[in-house]
């Protein structure tokens, strides 16, 4: 997490990233590419146990709200009745409208849950519906 929260990465990290928002979204200084402050400012790394029942979110998000969640390649580890209630605890933490990206592997897992629809068929990125 902590290398997360430096937001600096080296060439070969930034190598798929469009030159536009490479531009927009990095300074750049010698090799390294840093998170522009502005950017930086807005995002939160912190830890969240998906288990506990007496959390609906982040501690320190307090209410969830979030316009973006990424849960990748952890799903089809779970039993179903778990997948279920992890799913249930992403989903309300996600504001109207919000997205949650998780992997290939569990595409078809989110895709079965309601309240959420598939953005493109041949991606595992879903959005929560507009209304709660």
């Amino acid at each position: 997490m902590a290398f997360a929260r430096q937001g600096v990465y080296d060439a070969a990290a930034v190598q798929n990233v469009r030159l536009e928002h490479i531009q927009k979204c990095f300074g750049v200084s010698g090799g390294s590419y840093a998170i522009v402050p502005a950017l930086k400012d807005r995002m939160d790394f912190s830890f969240h146990d998906l288990l506990d029942e007496r959390r609906a979110s982040p501690a320190a998000a307090v209410y969830g709200d979030f316009d973006l969640v990424l849960c990748c390649n952890l799903l089809f580890y779970y039993r179903q009745d778990i997948r279920h209630q992890i799913l249930e605890a992403l989903c309300r933490t996600l504001r109207p409208g919000g997205y949650l990206v998780t992997g290939e592997a569990e595409r078809d897992i989110v895709a079965t849950r309601g309240g959420l629809r598939a953005v493109a068929s041949s991606s595992p990125v879903f959005q929560q519906s507009s209304t709660p």
